[in-house]
């Protein structure tokens, strides 16, 4: 007996920061407060907690239970007939109330466990570009391999990720590539480890690898939200999963990785990489393994077979089926002391072909090598069948793992039945569809004598009146227990001694071994029992081998089993106590485990101005307040609503007069949350150059349209060019700011610096002309970083236009060109560029040589027909352009000149773009190769609106910069009460 009395309100153990024990800190209040799903009650907040966080008048008048909530909700979950609808509901409910959510599951487990996972979860992976509403998790795509670190790190500081579970969805629960959609996985396996295990569920994290696809139905889907291009293979792949894993060890050194549903070609080798170095595990490969020989251990005791003396035949070796032949070598290896090489010789996998054989030789993966026969084993013998082979070997244990229907026949098992008195035969593929043989028929077969197990829930099976219990391979009852015993003891690594600890554990809970009619391993419903034991197991075996980092485990068994259980999270309510923002813990001002908008993903525009004007910003988390005149005298209650609302990642206030009154405020709040916003769009008057030296998530500057003008910018960019080190910055805008030869010159050094980070730099509408112009092609000449470069009606012409196009030639990344019309630029009384054959010879240089070029636009210039001819020559070689434009003032080129110019055209297209048609592409695609996706378009949101409205006059404009400062005043003195 523990000699420690247990306090449930001050528990001993506390490892984990986050508990389920006495009351909790929060700082969040009124609407923010409802719409943070880690702190919401909804109709259970107390009375007294209604009056603390302000939530009078915004909750209907009866005070609930958490139990009454379940009924209402499951009532809710009925509902709907159809199984995706009901996963739908479940997801939205866990968006507004994750407690309620994960109640209502704990209490009816086994009835909606094929509904947050399989099968019904494939269906809505499947369907992810469609149902998607708002993004959950980290996407992290291939393009953008420079940013991986830095988008991992918006989730939270070095403790406060526990468990991360992470897919590139190439090979997704049976259903084969989802690409993007696989965050659905990640998403759902995490779920699992809370509801099974009590992983706090604000300390994981799902993340997905969008490598894109080569599922042909999601690249022609115009909905498709992934990267719409064949899947990258190779050493680009490698490269983005290694910057991903030392992302992970970097920022999150104490976290448990979790692989799950990486491609055949991929899972074995990735995890074998990562294992000698990290804690990291595959569900595919070990947990099937797991599970699986648990309940093989449970059905070798009823039948009273020594692991050492079985022989087993696994029929599909896939990734499930190696991990399987893995797993189980590796226990009659730790059992009989063999070599693993020895104890693969118990055991025989058949694929396609047939057995595999070492004659196979290339065809053969990493993973099916050490299982592979000699040739002369089987000289004269009949392998291409799995009859032949069980006829052959006599096994006592037959796995399906091959998605292959009806695989296992009549004959197969009466076969095995033969030789074998309790024929141990496992028909595990998922979904049910494709499991290798029906139980019951199995049962049949064998005369009652078979012990089966399966991959998906069946009922009972019955043969001359005595009744036999199906049990199910779930990888829910592994998987869960093993993460919260590593979570638990920081495991250095997840050693093969650990996981054959896990196995026994589960096995030593089979019912099987109190009647031999019963599952051969526990049911689900008992999972989270069954996940203590094995956290138990995992945790003792950690230590024997010196793995766990954690200092204070108790040696004792009882005490070592209340400490984890204590830090088993639980979905109660606890009594919520009120505290300053600055007093609060990061999961108490609701920012643990909240990672704003993913990156890649556009923002919700057009919510309704009523919720704007109370004082809620969008849904994406973005406060938009450009162009409405702030003056600085709004600063201080600016920045009090920013402090109330501190789910804002996304503040816009470019173009008012903030003065430096403002710009000193504004500048000491970002430094004293240097991390908390994701984008600023600042006036040009604040402090730019102490922010953006100063924070480190700084990667945008507008500056648009602005009275900066050359001191302000000149000075900038000056500091920017004498700055020690890289910054955060990644886009510049400057359009129509007025900016001269002298501010060029100081953008151009910058440029040419060697920390210049900068990939998009926007110039547009400014009278760059001939000395500035000479200028930016001396910085572009040693600039490395820039992607896209707009120089729109800069009044251009030939001699400089030349000299920037040379300078860009053999420039290592440039994708896109702009020296064309900008908008509004006549009633600006800008000038517009005027290009001449003189520069033809060095426009089709570029295409030629510069190897990243994707968009070249030259807008209406003095090129004669002839001159455009022969660059529309050099455009059909390019292999890469994909937007190309150009007019004359002389007139058209002939359609035989364009037509193979836009033929190339689409063919580049499709080469990038995953086989999409242009008119997609051009819906798409194409804007983002002169906007940077991470720059959310604010473009389309109030620039194109403002330059309209100048082209009506300024009265119009007048007035709604009027109506403007209503809208601010009310966002200001907005209380979250109301």
């Amino acid at each position: 007996m523990s000699s420690h009395p247990k306090d449930k309100n001050n528990p001993r153990f506390g490892h984990l920061p986050l508990s389920t024990s006495g009351p909790e800190e929060c700082a969040l209040t009124g609407s923010a407060l409802l719409r943070s799903p880690y702190h919401n009650k909804g109709s259970a907040f107390t009375s007294k907690e209604r009056k603390d966080f302000k939530l009078f008048g915004l909750l209907p008048p009866n005070v609930q239970t958490l139990e009454e909530q379940v009924e209402r909700a499951y009532r809710q979950y009925c509902s709907p007939t159809d199984a995706l609808a009901k996963n739908t509901f479940m997801t939205s409910l866990k968006e507004q109330n994750e407690m309620l959510y994960y109640k209502l599951i704990q209490e009816h487990l086994k009835e909606m466990f094929g509904i947050i996972y399989t099968p019904t979860e494939g269906d809505a992976i499947q369907n992810f570009s469609k149902v998607f509403r708002k993004p959950e998790g980290c996407f992290l795509n291939i393009l953008d391999q420079d940013r991986v670190e830095d988008n991992l790190a918006q989730w939270g500081d070095p403790d406060d990720i526990d468990y991360i579970v992470v897919t590139d969805g190439e090979e997704i629960l049976g259903i084969g590539d989802q690409g993007v959609g696989g965050i659905f996985i990640s998403v759902a396996k995490l779920v699992l480890t809370t509801l099974c295990a009590g992983i706090h569920p604000s300390r994981t994290l799902p993340v997905v690898l969008d490598c894109g696809t080569d599922n042909r139905q999601l690249l022609n889907d115009d909905l498709y939200l992934g990267l719409r291009r064949p899947r990258v293979r190779g050493k680009e792949y490698d490269n983005f999963v290694d910057i991903f894993v030392q992302s992970v060890g970097k920022l999150y050194p104490g976290a448990y990785l979790h692989f799950e549903d990486f491609g055949l070609t991929n899972a074995r080798r990735i995890l074998d990489k990562y294992r000698p170095e990290i804690a990291c595990f595959n569900d595919d490969v070990q947990g099937t393994g797991v599970i699986t020989l648990a309940a093989i251990m449970a059905g070798l005791h009823v039948s009273g077979l020594k692991l050492t003396d079985m022989r087993l035949v696994v029929f599909g070796s896939g990734t499930a089926g190696i991990g399987i032949a893995d797993q189980v070598r590796d226990a009659i290896a730790a059992e009989s002391g063999k070599s693993k090489a020895e104890t693969a010789k118990q055991i025989w996998c058949v694929d396609r072909p047939g057995l595999l054989l070492k004659s196979q030789g290339e065809d053969l993966t990493i993973g099916q090598g050490p299982y592979a026969r000699e040739e002369q084993e089987w000289q004269g013998k009949d392998h291409n069948d799995l009859l032949s082979v069980i006829k052959e070997v006599k096994p006592h244990v037959l796995i399906g793992t091959s998605t292959k229907p009806k695989a296992f026949t009549e004959e197969v098992v009466k076969e095995m039945s033969k030789h074998v008195e309790r024929p141990i035969i496992f028909p595990l593929s998922n979904p049910t569809r494709l499991h290798e043989a029906d139980p019951k028929d199995i049962n049949e077969w064998s005369e009652g004598k078979a012990l089966i197990a399966t991959g998906s829930p069946f009922p009972p099976v019955e043969y001359n009146g005595r009744k036999y219990e199906v049990a199910e391979c779930n990888n829910s009852t592994a998987f869960p227990g093993i993460g919260l015993g590593a979570v638990l003891c920081r495991s250095r690594l997840l050693s093969d001694k650990m996981l054959v600890a896990a196995v026994k554990a589960i096995a030593a809970q089979s019912p099987a071994l109190k009647d031999p009619d019963k599952g051969l391993v526990p049911d689900v419903i008992n999972v989270r029992e069954i996940s203590v034991q094995v956290a138990k197991a995992v945790i003792k075996q950690a230590i024997e081998e010196d793995l766990a980092t954690e200092k204070e485990i108790p040696r004792d068994d009882e005490d070592l089993e209340e400490w984890i259980r204590e830090q088993m999270w639980e979905p109660r309510y606890r009594p919520l106590i009120r505290v300053d923002k600055e007093k609060a813990s990061k999961h108490g001002r609701g920012e643990l485990g909240v990672g704003g908008v993913s990156k890649g993903h556009e923002p919700l525009y057009g919510v309704d101005l009523a919720d704007f004007e109370k004082g809620i910003p969008y849904e994406d988390g973005r406060m938009d307040l450009c162009k409405m005149v702030i003056g600085p005298s709004n600063i201080p209650q600016l920045i009090t609503s920013l402090d109330s609302n501190t789910f804002v990642c996304q503040f816009l206030l470019s173009d008012n007069m903030t003065g430096p009154v403002g710009a000193r405020l504004i500048s000491d709040f970002v430094l004293a949350h240097p991390n908390r916003m994701e984008t600023w769009y600042l006036a040009a008057s604040t402090a730019l150059y102490e922010l953006i030296t100063k924070t480190s998530n700084l990667c945008t500057i507008d500056l648009d349209q602005t009275e900066s003008g050359d001191e302000g910018v000149t000075h900038l960019f000056s500091l920017l060019a004498d700055h020690h080190s890289p910054t955060s910055l990644r886009h510049v805008y400057l359009n129509a700011v007025g900016i001269g030869p002298s501010t060029c010159k100081s953008v151009a050094d910058y440029l040419s610096s060697p920390h210049c980070t900068v990939e998009s730099m926007y110039l547009n509408a400014n009278p760059v002309g001939d000395v500035g112009a000479s200028s930016f092609a001396k910085g572009l000449a040693k600039n490395t970083s820039t992607l896209r470069l707009a120089l729109a009606s800069c009044g251009l012409k030939s001699t400089n236009a030349k000299s920037i196009l040379q300078a860009l030639e053999g420039h290592p990344r440039l994708m896109a060109l702009r020296m064309g019309r900008n908008f509004a630029t006549e009633d600006l009384g800008m000038r517009y560029n005027y290009l001449e054959d003189d520069v033809v010879d060095s426009v089709k240089a570029l295409v030629s040589n510069c190897k990243t070029l994707r968009m070249l636009e030259l807008g209406m210039t003095g090129m004669t027909l002839s001159e455009l001819e022969s660059i529309s020559e050099e455009i059909i070689e390019s292999e890469t352009l994909a937007v190309f434009s150009v007019k004359s003032v002389y007139g058209n080129v002939s359609p035989k000149v364009k037509l193979p110019v836009k033929e190339r055209m689409k063919q580049n297209i499709r080469r990038f773009y995953g086989g999409i048609d242009v008119a997609c592409f051009d819906a798409e695609e194409k804007r983002w190769l002169i906007s940077p996706k991470d720059v959310r378009l604010i473009d389309s949101a109030y620039r194109n609106r403002d330059a309209g409205l100048a082209q009506r006059g300024q009265l119009i404009l007048k007035k709604v910069w009027d109506d403007g400062m209503e809208i601010v005043r009310s966002v200001m003195n907005a209380d979250d009460s109301h």
